[in-house]
């Protein structure tokens, strides 16, 4: 279930560039600060992930997002086994919800104090140097 960024995405569907972009920030700093999916930015290294959400937030350039190839970690593997998500085809999955999936995702970001009802802590992300 991996999946890269990238700002030529919001055509698909069916947003601004900017509300495409405050969406994907959101996702990938819930699913990241929770521990769900980690970044490589190159093919050997797993970066921290607060730092490479820092760097997508400051900088919008597609070279930038691009760049970034973000999978499930270990503890994103097991939440999608045990919800079946690696048996779902595509058009399956983005056509229903399934069972609990959003109540444990939802319990998992409030756990990690990222949940869908808190504010995000940007300027957490924001005052990490970077690498």
């Amino acid at each position: 279930m991996p999946f890269m960024g990238g700002r030529h995405v919001s055509y698909r569907v069916g947003c601004t560039e900017e509300e495409w972009y405050e969406k994907a920030i959101a996702a990938l700093a819930r699913l990241g600060i929770s521990g769900l999916i980690c970044c490589r930015c190159d093919q050997d290294n797993v970066h921290d992930i607060r730092v490479v959400l820092r760097e997508l937030f400051l900088d919008r350039s597609s070279m930038t997002w691009d760049g970034c190839y973000f999978e499930l970690t270990e503890y994103g593997e097991k939440l999608a086994k045990e919800f079946h998500l690696e048996d779902e085809d595509e058009g399956n999955l983005l056509s229903r919800v399934l069972p609990g999936f959003r109540e444990e995702l939802g319990r998992i970001f409030d756990e990690h104090g990222v949940g869908l009802d808190t504010d995000l802590p940007y300027d957490k992300l924001l005052s990490l140097k970077s690498n």
